[in-house]
């Protein structure tokens, strides 16, 4: 402390966490361990036999039937025995898979003179590296206990973004950063269920309206669009195809490219490999031969990238509220998007439809000016409205609203021209013209009323 340094410690086992060499060393030091179960009898996998899995400090161990495994079991128990280590009886846990498995009970492990060292319980699922695991080789409890957490990770990333300068670029951060990757945690192997990917689904689209502070009633295709963002059933597509184009290029021996082996030859119904192929049938099939690693990854990313750019602009054809959105590309954010401003968000309300719920219930009516027929309630507030006649005359929005009739656009060419202005100016006048708009419709329904 301070200028003072303590006596020497001993350290008889360990290694210094942080130092480079404590991988390497665990290793070595673990090593033998995998020498003496690779003697035991293991799961059979076509013609290799495995009797173990090894990830750091987790280990798995692997055994057709119940003596397979007592006998690796003693096998740990003297190796740890030996190397002064312990094995975490609280987190130890036998799943048995298979039939007749239904019944559990209590395995005691003892040393050589028959004292107990320590008791592991059977169980019906099992959590490794982060993913559940259930008895009949099943993902649902993995997939249950991730919905059970987006009210909670949800509420955190409002929370923490509201205590941040800007609310937006925080949010945005976080959902992609933080809460999205732990939801979709292990979407490479984890066969999601269409259920489930709709609700999470649903979960991003109700963050990204929070996120650019918008009403329920705007596209879901729209709000991606404004941030950036992709479809939760793509990015796990495409998660599962980047995968499996990486397991066809390991090598034969590894025994992850020998499970994929088996599964083709079909010795195993798969649904992650029917998702797989589904997944693969939306894009291009990509060329395995002759492409190098960087290569077959961003070919794979410029496969997806023209699929969603495609999907936008058809979307955009199909909904009434996106033919005026200007962006031609999903990918790209426009930096007004983070400004947490008035004028923004008055931007990004045009832009996605959002004044459906000023209308009242005579839609396609103007109370300010009494027409009647409105198809784009957006077009005519800007273009067309005598209670906004003045606003759209002068400023940015006039000068859009000139140049556009000088080279006779359409007026849907027209709005989107003014929905393209993203400058500060443009912005604050575009607002103007709203907030006179709005201000004469509050009016008229205080005369009403």
């Amino acid at each position: 402390m301070g200028q003072d340094q303590t006596d020497w410690i001993d350290c008889s086992r360990g290694v210094k966490q942080g130092c480079v060499l404590s991988p390497a060393l665990f290793a070595i030091y673990m090593t033998d361990l995998g020498h003496r179960l690779s003697r035991t009898e293991g799961i059979k996998l076509g013609e290799a036999s495995i009797p173990a899995l090894f990830f750091a400090d987790d280990m798995v161990l692997t055994a057709e039937t119940e003596d397979g495994l007592k006998t690796q079991l003693e096998l740990l128990r003297d190796f740890v025995t030996e190397r002064r280590l312990e094995i975490n009886f609280q987190k130890t846990k036998i799943m048995k898979m298979g039939k007749n498995c239904n019944e559990e009970k209590t395995w005691i492990l003892t040393d050589s003179q028959g004292k107990e060292v320590g008791r592991i319980e059977e169980t019906n699922v099992y959590e490794y590296l982060g993913i559940k695991l259930g008895r009949s080789r099943t993902f649902q409890q993995h997939m249950a206990n991730k919905l059970k957490q987006i009210p909670r990770k949800v509420g955190l990333l409002k929370v923490k973004a509201r205590n941040t300068p800007s609310r937006k670029r925080a949010g945005n951060a976080l959902w992609m950063q933080a809460v999205k990757p732990a939801l979709l945690y292990g979407a490479e192997v984890v066969p999601f269920s269409k259920a489930w990917i709709k609700k999470i689904e649903r979960t991003q689209n109700k963050v990204a309206r929070w996120i650019l502070g918008v009403g329920k009633s705007t596209p879901a295709s729209g709000l991606r669009a404004e941030l950036g963002w992709r479809t939760v059933e793509n990015e796990v597509n495409e998660k599962k195809i980047a995968y499996w184009e990486r397991l066809t290029r390991l090598p034969d021996v590894r025994w992850t490219k020998q499970a994929l082996m088996e599964i083709l030859k079909g010795e195993y119904v798969c649904e992650w490999y029917s998702q797989v192929l589904r997944a693969r049938g939306k894009i291009a099939a990509i060329a395995t031969e002759g492409t190098t690693t960087g290569n077959w990854k961003n070919k794979l990313k410029q496969q997806w990238r023209k699929k969603e750019n495609s999907e936008w602009k058809q979307e955009k054809e199909r909904n009434h509220l996106l033919k005026a959105h200007p962006k031609e590309s999903i990918y790209d954010t426009e930096d007004y998007v983070w400004i947490d401003t008035q004028y923004s968000r008055t931007l990004t309300k045009l832009r996605l439809g959002d004044y459906g719920d000023k209308w009242g219930p005579e839609k396609g009516k103007c109370k300010p000016c009494g027409k009647e027929g409105i198809a784009d309630m957006r077009e005519h507030i800007l273009l067309d409205c005598d209670k906004t006649d003045r606003e759209r005359q002068i400023g940015e929005v006039g000068k859009t609203i000139d140049e556009c009739n000088r080279l006779q656009l359409t007026r849907q060419d027209t709005l989107t021209e003014l929905l393209a202005g993203t400058s500060k100016d443009h912005r604050k006048d575009l607002a103007k013209v709203v907030t006179t708009w709005e201000d004469s419709n509050k009016e008229q329904e205080s005369e009403t009323a």
